[in-house]
């Protein structure tokens, strides 16, 4: 895990590590990374070429923003794992 690329959108190895740690408890789901996104953010990441997603939208659960990728997205993300394996 701790050398595992981490995604463009994440400053170091360290930050991506940190997400996916405390991912073990929050359980993310099918929307991965992104859940924890803003749209400002995907906004400054698209503008510099670092949004492997930039089809997510955002939605209101509980209080709070998440983001959400696209079926197609989660399709071929379980592709691209699944190529790896």
């Amino acid at each position: 895990m701790a050398n595992e690329p981490f995604p463009r959108c994440f400053d170091s190895q360290k930050q991506w590590s940190i997400w996916r740690e405390l991912a073990l408890v929050s359980l993310p789901g099918g929307n991965g990374y992104c859940v924890d996104c803003l749209p400002s953010f995907q906004s400054q990441m698209i503008r510099e070429r670092r949004c492997a997603f930039p089809g997510v939208t955002f939605v209101m659960v509980d209080d709070r923003l998440e983001g959400r990728r696209s079926l197609k997205s989660k399709k071929k993300m379980m592709y691209q794992t699944e190529e790896v394996l």
